[in-house]
């Protein structure tokens, strides 16, 4: 239950509302965007999505989203070839 809080959290922090509807489509862009590199508990490609909201802020996360070439040194990576969104 914990897992799909943060799950719920994560993909649907940039909408404002919590209806069903959005719950939906944040679960959909995640598992479209997200899933393919960050697994839920274990390191895949990029961190886990476990250790991504237990570690980072709301607004680390959306930044990292949205421009993470310009966000990884100070997220702590060396490198960053995750696409922006």
């Amino acid at each position: 239950m914990n897992y799909i809080l943060k799950l719920t959290f994560f993909v649907v922090f940039i909408s404002s509302t919590t209806n069903a509807s959005s719950l939906t489509t944040g679960d959909k862009v995640f598992k479209a965007y997200c899933w393919g590199c960050h697994h839920q508990t274990s390191v895949a490609f990029g961190p886990s999505f476990e250790d991504i909201a237990n570690k980072r802020t709301r607004g680390e996360i959306q930044g990292h989203i949205v421009s993470p070439k310009s966000t990884y040194k100070q997220l702590g990576h060396k490198r960053s070839v995750m696409p922006a969104f």
